[in-house]
């Protein structure tokens, strides 16, 4: 037919060498993979990760990693406890174990009674304080319990004064039963 344009038939294309498909087709293939893998997302575009070591020097370090999603859940009525648990979770993969110098006020100082037979040692409750991050404000319960090498120091100490301690993070959780909370014990205190 005049006029008309007409696909080639299969027959034709058989008739073609391999090579010849293989020269023209196989280098437009590369170049688009090639092309489609810088879509591709990777690890490389968050921040990295901070080392396990660094010292943690105020609360709201600790909960610098937690992910928006998560943040935002804590806030919601639906799936609040869930969230908790993950940053729970999140916590102690990456705060608990590491060391914090922090500051605070007193608001209570208990003798701690071991099981062990050894002397008792101290524990202070710091006054209750909030971290943001993001949207969220956490309420902060922080305990601190005391190496025995520190009783001398603390005997002195009394309800309101400030005190700046270090020592290691044994605990990091969140609960959200009405405000978000955040519970950190740091263990084996000491005194700067």
């Amino acid at each position: 037919m005049i006029g008309r344009k007409t696909l080639p038939s299969f027959r034709l294309l058989g008739a073609i060498p391999w090579a010849f498909h293989m020269k023209t087709f196989l280098p437009a293939v590369v170049v688009a993979l090639f092309g489609a893998l810088s879509f591709i997302p990777t690890g490389h575009t968050e921040e990295p990760a901070k080392p396990t070591g660094a010292e943690i020097k105020d609360l709201k370090e600790t909960v610098a990693d937690v992910p928006h999603d998560l943040l935002v859940a804590l806030l919601s009525n639906t799936g609040k406890q869930a969230a908790a648990s993950k940053t729970t979770d999140l916590l102690r993969s990456k705060v608990e174990g590491r060391m914090a110098t922090l500051k605070f006020k007193i608001d209570k100082i208990e003798k701690e009674h071991r099981a062990t037979g050894e002397p008792d040692g101290y524990r202070i409750k710091a006054e209750d304080g909030h971290v943001r991050a993001g949207a969220t404000a956490f309420k902060v319960y922080l305990w601190i319990h005391f190496s025995l090498t520190e009783n001398a120091k603390l005997d002195a100490l009394r309800k309101g004064n400030d005190l700046t301690v270090t020592g290691k993070i044994t605990v990091a959780s969140a609960t959200a039963q009405g405000v978000p909370e955040l519970h950190i014990d740091l263990s084996d205190a000491t005194v700067n």
